[in-house]
C-alpha cells in the first residue's frame, strides 16, 4: 500500500478524483488532467485498482475509473483531503 501512495503521480491522480469523488474518469482524461505520461498513469491506476482504492467499469471500448467509496483507505484519504481544504 505504501508503494502505491509514495509517488508524486499517485497524488496527482488522486487529486483529480478527490476534486470530484462521485465522477468517473477515463484514462486519457486522467493523463491530460494529471500531466503524467501514459505509462505512468496506467501503472499508477492499475496499482491503485489492485489496492482497491479505485474501481473500474468497461463502457464500450474504454474503461472508466472511479474512487472506491466502500474502501476504508479511500474514505480516509478523501476525509483527509477535505479536512485539508477546509
Amino acid at each position: 500500500m505504501d508503494d502505491v501512495l509514495s509517488s508524486r503521480s499517485s497524488w496527482k491522480i488522486l487529486g483529480i478524483f478527490f476534486g470530484q469523488p462521485w465522477q468517473q474518469f477515463y484514462l486519457r482524461e486522467l493523463i491530460k488532467k494529471a500531466g503524467v505520461s501514459p505509462n505512468t498513469a496506467v501503472k499508477t491506476i492499475k496499482d491503485m485498482e489492485k489496492a482497491n482504492i479505485f474501481t473500474s467499469q468497461k463502457i464500450g471500448n474504454v474503461i472508466a475509473y472511479k474512487i472506491n467509496a466502500e474502501n476504508e483507505i479511500s474514505k480516509k484519504l478523501l476525509m483527509l483531503h477535505h479536512e485539508k481544504r477546509l
